[in-house]
């Protein structure tokens, strides 16, 4: 295991800054998920811990080493790739030893460390097999076990899963984190799947344009986002956001006019804001409440229905013409067509000033 910090990192290409004097820290065993969209500057920055990109600025330690300008190889640390990279020649077994057997590691240790290897992937029965006999999920197992008898302080991920089908990466997604649990290293995983981070970090940092917006625990982040970009990038579907403005403010509590011609009162617990300021109004799919158990109710007419056994989604619009995206348990009768009243309750709901800050948070634990 080991901590990892990074100090006002930053990276240009040219004159593009592509990652901009990022603070961070990763504590001893952790599994850290960078996510944020294409060309957000998380492949670069885990390439800048790996020591594949030199840093324009900044520093980076592991364990209290400082490895700025240390060569990758001298790191501690192990990559895994998108591309498997393995040598299409090579059996299973000899692509996990190709290092060992570059560096002239003694062939017991070889032995070992491949034994223990091949346990933990359940590789023993493919170890005389080559690439071009293994499936996708084989032969990611095969570039980790790689990664894992360099036993290294950081195991790095980049995109690891996105050339499985959506059943291999559920798959190997349980694998990479029971691996995690039973070699106790910290690991930094980089995907632009958001179901990825959700279900597999410890910790997530959201990056956007080079900069990190906000990191915490996955439910700290889906609940109560600092920003409007975190609680629209984060959910599947997207949360529902409404451009509104307060219209009035009396005793800490702003009252806010939404679709269907609902004023909504959202009490602000001490966070300044004025009568006139424009907002934006969120409220994710699922926490849409009974209209009898509503501080507030919005009409729509459902234009789709989406039934996917666990549960159904549903796709209203309103009278003014506003789209609202409802998650309703189980499988939900109604049809297309129909009129459907949906109910707010302020502690689910959220509200962001015009730079985007949260202003109101959710209340749900």
């Amino acid at each position: 295991m080991a901590y990892v910090t990074l100090e006002k990192v930053s990276k240009d290409f040219g004159k593009t800054r592509v990652i901009d004097a990022i603070d961070l820290t990763i504590d001893n065993g952790e599994f850290v998920v960078f996510v944020g969209p294409s060309g957000c500057g998380k492949s670069t920055l885990l390439r800048l811990v790996a020591g594949l990109e030199t840093m324009t600025g900044g520093s980076l330690t592991i364990d209290g080493v400082n490895m700025t300008d240390v060569d990758s190889a001298n790191r501690g640390i192990a990559m895994v790739f998108q591309s498997y990279a393995l040598y299409p020649h090579m059996t299973v077994a000899e692509n996990i030893t190709f290092g060992m057997r570059m560096a002239k590691v003694a062939k017991a240790e070889i032995a070992d460390k491949l034994s223990r290897a091949a346990r933990m992937l359940h590789l023993e029965p493919l170890l005389d097999r080559k690439p071009a006999q293994l499936s996708g999920g084989q032969r990611q197992r095969v570039a980790i076990g790689r990664a894992i008898v360099r036993d290294p302080s950081v195991f790095l991920f980049d995109e690891p899963l996105s050339n499985l089908d959506a059943a291999l990466r559920h798959e190997m997604r349980i694998e990479i984190l029971r691996l995690h649990k039973e070699l106790g290293s910290t690991m930094i995983y980089v995907t632009h799947d958001q179901v990825e981070a959700m279900t597999m970090a410890d910790k997530i940092v959201v990056l956007n344009r080079g900069q990190i917006e906000q990191v915490g625990s996955p439910l700290d982040l889906y609940l109560n986002p600092d920003n409007l970009f975190v609680a629209q990038f984060l959910g599947s579907p997207k949360i529902n956001s409404f451009p509104t403005v307060i219209e009035r403010i009396e005793a800490d509590v702003a009252y806010v006019r939404l679709p269907s011609e609902v004023l909504m009162a959202m009490p602000l617990n001490g966070a300044l804001a004025a009568a006139g300021d424009a907002v934006t109004f969120a409220v994710r799919p699922e926490h849409f409440v009974e209209a009898s158990a509503a501080s507030a109710v919005m009409q729509g007419v459902v234009e789709l229905v989406e039934h996917l056994g666990s549960d159904t989604l549903l796709s209203l619009r309103t009278v003014e013409g506003t789209p609202i995206t409802v998650r309703t348990n189980g499988v939900n009768r109604i049809r297309t067509g129909e009129t459907m009243a949906i109910g707010l309750t302020p502690g689910n709901c959220q509200i962001f000033d015009s730079s985007g800050t949260a202003l109101v948070r959710n209340s749900i634990q």
